[in-house]
């Protein structure tokens, strides 16, 4: 398999511009591959609103991450120097600095992913302004460790600088703590007048609208009462209406009769008496039925000019959609009725047509009788006259009933749209008029709320100035006592200055001799990073040297067997990276059996802080699970991990120091971050 590979690639590279392919193989080979960094930003007692991760690469720009809390991933590039700073508005900012620069044998090699905590805190509003100038902590790679890890020398170095600030945030936060304490007594006090204030305003508001709803409910059965007596005295008048028009009934069958017992002439004279009546009749039951329809539109109107009066009264939106509905509800059976009435009037007038029918029809049956041969001719013309008449009245009729009919369903709509109309209005009206007095409303309660800020502002701001006077004060009377006791002091040392001479010379050649062991020792420090970064830079100038010549060799190399040189060098590549890997899995397994070997020691040997052996064995039957605890030593917060897994219980430890370094261990023995992620989260 692998001659056929290198037989296609052979052949790529002959049918392919051979120089470029055999450079750009050889470019792709000799990249060293990026180096992932995953970085975990804590916020102190704060979220990470605003907060923001800058990251330099050879003292220039590289990237910028807004956290949101999750663990962020950054891919470097060996041999460079990069400086994370962590910062937030109102946070005391650090710095970390991270070297990639490695030896030239390994840096072919694929690192693990590094992992690194770092958390900032409150800057103090007590106190002078924190700033680090300088990382608080230096990662770079330990040939010992063969990995990166953090540069202990170094967080010694600073470590008095950060027990400094450690202190003075200590102590700026108990004075704000007693301040926060203050105000938060105030804010309660205020809150609860608030509470009492709003609780009595709904209380008021709740009765006004309880009058409000008993009122309207009054106007409602008012109208209902109205509308019940209107109801009856409407029935009332059906009834009268409908006794005249059996009456009517009544006597124009009595009528009929008698016409049946008249003679021909009478019948006849009769008859067009009868059809004058009729007419007449019909004239008068028109108009009874206009003055009727006028009568229901009056009152329907007087109706409705209730309904909009209570509209008007109800206090609440709910009372007024009800209101609308009774109006509408009342205006829809009116219209009901009249069509009902109309109906009915119809009905009538065609029995009564009918019974006119049958009477002529009689009438005419006794005339034919009683009449003579010789007046057949004549009544059978007056008969077709009569009918003629008849039909073109019944036609008249017809149609003076169809525009009755129109015209009242028209009005009708009309005074329905009117109504709906007038109701619409009303609700618009209504509804301008409660946003008006909404943003009247709004409008006087941001007044009032800028006046509360402004006043609380005010009151706050007086309250720190008292504060602040009354710590001064303290700082005053504390200054007072010390000049005095200094003044005390110095009578005394007067006093005693002879016997004390000696005392004192020789107190001030300690105090020469502590200072000048302080200034050989920070000289010391100095000459000691000094020759750091002076190794370190031959270090690096000596890498790369080592890198720039076994570039140009590998070039040369390249271009002397480009096609064999490739194979070659993915062949070392590949046989490098078995040999690390195998290098890693033999020490892992030495890791192993050493850890195995401290197993032996009892249970008991591990104490609650982690110390003893790395691995203990777990008590038969125990079951796989993880317990995480939390200790507060000193300046020091301690996450303790206890593991049970496959019948083996391992402790670890991450020790987090106010400054914001931040140590592992498993057991005794100190661990990269990147094994803690891996065995302890």
């Amino acid at each position: 398999m692998q001659k056929c590979y290198i037989c296609q690639l052979m052949k790529r590279l002959l049918l392919s511009v051979f120089l470029l392919l055999c450079l750009s193989s050889f470019v792709a080979f000799a990249q060293a591959p990026p180096y992932k960094v995953n970085l975990k930003f804590i916020v102190d007692e704060g979220n990470r609103d605003g907060a923001k991760i800058v990251v330099q690469k050879d003292g220039a720009a590289f990237k910028s991450l807004d956290s949101d809390g999750k663990k962020e991933s950054v891919e470097l590039e060996l041999n460079h120097e990069y400086l994370f700073t962590f910062s937030k508005p109102g946070y005391i900012t650090k710095k970390i600095y991270f070297s990639t620069k490695v030896p030239a044998d390994v840096q072919d090699l694929e690192f693990p992913p590094y992992l690194f905590t770092v958390t900032i805190f409150k800057q103090p509003s007590t106190t002078n302004l924190v700033v680090f100038n300088q990382p608080v902590g230096k990662v770079a790679f330990n040939p010992t460790k063969d990995d990166f890890d953090y540069d202990t020398d170094y967080t010694k170095s600073i470590e008095s600088e950060l027990k400094e600030v450690e202190k003075k945030i200590e102590e700026s936060k108990k004075i704000e703590e007693a301040q926060k304490h203050n105000a938060d007594a105030e804010l309660k006090k205020k809150a609860a007048d608030e509470a009492a204030a709003k609780k009595a305003a709904e209380d008021a508001q709740k009765k006004a609208e309880e009058d409000a709803k008993k009122k309207a409910k009054e106007d409602a059965d008012k109208a209902a009462k109205a509308k019940a007596d209107e109801e009856a005295k409407k029935a009332a008048q059906v009834k009268a209406d409908e006794e005249a028009r059996k009456k009517a009934e009544d006597d124009a069958k009595k009528k009929a009769a008698e016409a049946d017992k008249a003679a021909k002439a009478k019948a006849d004279a009769e008859a067009k008496k009868k059809a004058d009546e009729d007419e007449k009749k019909k004239a008068a039951e028109a108009d009874a039925l206009k003055a009727k329809q006028k009568a229901d539109d009056d009152a329907r109107k007087a109706a409705k000019a209730k309904a909009d009066d209570d509209a008007k009264k109800a206090a609440q939106a709910k009372l007024d959609e009800e209101a609308k509905k009774t109006a509408q509800a009342k205006l829809d059976e009116d219209v009901r009725k009249a069509a009902k009435a109309k109906e009915d009037e119809e009905k009538r007038a065609a029995n009564k047509a009918k019974e006119d029918e049958e009477a002529r029809k009689k009438a005419d049956e006794l005339a034919k009788k009683k009449a003579a041969e010789d007046a057949a001719a004549q009544k059978a013309k007056e008969d077709e006259e009569a009918r003629k008449k008849k039909e073109a009245q019944a036609k008249a009729d017809e149609e003076a009933r169809k525009k009755a009919e129109v015209d009242a369903k028209k009005k009708a709509e009309d005074d329905k749209k009117a109504a709906q109309a007038k109701l619409d209005e009303d609700a618009r009206k209504k509804k301008e008029a409660q946003a008006k007095a909404d943003e009247e409303a709004r409008k006087k309660k941001d007044e009032e709320d800028k006046k509360k800020a402004a006043e609380e502002q005010a009151r706050i701001d007086k309250m720190k100035g008292d504060e602040q006077k009354a710590a001064q004060a303290k700082l005053d009377e504390e200054n007072a006592k010390k000049a005095a006791q200094a003044k005390a002091d110095e009578e005394a040392r007067r006093k005693k200055e002879q016997d004390d001479k000696a005392a004192a010379d020789k107190a001030a050649a300690q105090a020469k001799a502590d200072q000048d062991a302080k200034d050989a020792a920070a000289k010391t420090a100095q000459a000691k990073l000094d020759e750091e970064a002076r190794r370190k830079k031959e270090q690096d100038d000596k890498a790369a040297a080592d890198k720039a010549a076994a570039k140009a060799k590998a070039d040369q190399d390249a271009k002397d067997a480009a096609a064999s040189k490739t194979a070659q060098a993915r062949a070392d590549q590949e046989a490098k990276e078995a040999a690390r890997k195998a290098a890693l899995a033999a020490k892992a397994k030495a890791d192993e059996e050493a850890r195995k070997k401290e197993n032996t020691k009892p249970k008991e040997e591990l104490t609650a802080k982690g110390n003893g052996s790395t691995e203990i064995t777990a008590p038969p039957g125990a079951p796989d699970n993880r317990v995480e605890e939390y200790f507060q030593e000193g300046n020091k917060k301690i996450t303790q991990v206890t593991v049970t897994k496959g019948g083996k219980v391992k402790v670890y430890r991450k020790v987090i120091y106010s400054w914001g370094a931040v140590y592992y261990f498993q057991g005794e023995v100190s661990i990269t971050q990147s094994v803690y992620a891996a065995e302890a989260e």
